[in-house]
């Protein structure tokens, strides 16, 4: 059976290879963990979901069910979108079609380099900084037949956030953004 899923599998390791590659030559004086930290900004789902409304994505797909309450889908269909080039066009061109349209007209470097928004990162760097325990424990709930998850934050054994999602990372950057927030 087709679907978009393998394409998203292929296109998710296509465009983080272009992408870490645009960021290496751009960045040519930082280290690899400055570049970790951009490139994920860059291909987050949040940041793909966008791109991909901005360039019309949304309006193409079509879905049996509703849609509505799974806002990654389109970042998803994007990821889709360029593993499909990437078979039809070949890397260099699907390389081009990233660095000269998408980069230059979708991505503002230079804020993504001064807006950390990886709260849970952020934190786990705090914690070995200050050699304190920062634990995340995330559970998976069930409400109206919708899949949420739900993450508490402890520090020393101590809860300090909550936070609550549509999968499992959102979850636990919502938790963590409220203990950066407190810190």
């Amino acid at each position: 059976m087709l679907n978009y899923e393998r394409l998203e599998f292929l296109g998710d390791a296509v465009l983080g290879a272009i992408v870490a590659e645009l960021l290496y030559k751009f960045f040519p004086n930082q280290d690899e963990g400055f570049l970790t930290r951009v490139r994920s900004k860059v291909v987050s789902r949040e940041s793909l979901n966008e791109l991909a409304i901005n360039i019309g994505l949304d309006k193409e797909v079509v879905a049996k069910s509703d849609i509505s309450h799974n806002k990654h889908i389109y970042g998803d269909v994007f990821e889709a979108f360029v593993g499909a080039m990437f078979l039809d066009q070949g890397f260099v061109n699907t390389k081009c079609f990233i660095e000269k349209f998408i980069f230059p007209n979708f991505f503002d470097i230079k804020n993504l380099v001064a807006v950390d928004t990886n709260y849970k990162s952020r934190l786990i760097e705090w914690g070995q900084k200050n050699k304190v325990a920062v634990q995340f424990q995330t559970e998976e709930t069930y409400r109206r037949r919708q899949s949420r998850f739900l993450c508490v934050v402890t520090v020393e054994g101590e809860e300090k956030g909550r936070g609550e999602g549509t999968s499992k990372k959102e979850a636990e950057q919502h938790a963590a953004k409220v203990v950066v927030d407190a810190l």
